[in-house]
């Protein structure tokens, strides 16, 4: 995620009702490391503030680390996927996407290059 994209998302997260955001699932959330050590601006933008306010966010990866909540098994029907969140937003919910736009290549833990 770049900093400016953590900044956009974190102001628009906590300038929405907290209990339309909150719990809130982050799918794809890497570990804990990588969000306070390799990419700090993630816990400084986003999960730092919530955790501040103790708003829950549960964080869902493919790896099972330090920081990872709910284990996720590889997908390959991404249609289904996203049936899946849509249908597990409640009325009135928020679903905040993001995904790499200018990235290169990178594996972790799969490039599918879908677009």
């Amino acid at each position: 995620m770049l900093i400016a994209e953590a900044k956009w998302l974190g102001q628009n997260i906590f300038s929405t009702e907290p209990d339309k955001i909150f719990p809130m699932l982050n799918i794809g959330s890497s570990t804990e490391e990588f969000r306070k050590i390799d990419q700090p601006w993630i816990d400084e933008h986003i999960t730092a503030p919530a955790k501040k306010n103790n708003f829950k966010i549960i964080n869902a990866d493919i790896k099972k680390e330090e920081g990872v909540d709910i284990v996720l098994e590889h997908m390959t029907n991404r249609e289904q996927f996203c049936d899946s969140i849509l249908s597990a937003t409640p009325p009135g919910g928020y679903i905040f996407v993001s995904c790499p736009y200018k990235y290169p290549y990178h594996p972790d833990p799969i490039d599918t290059k879908y677009l």
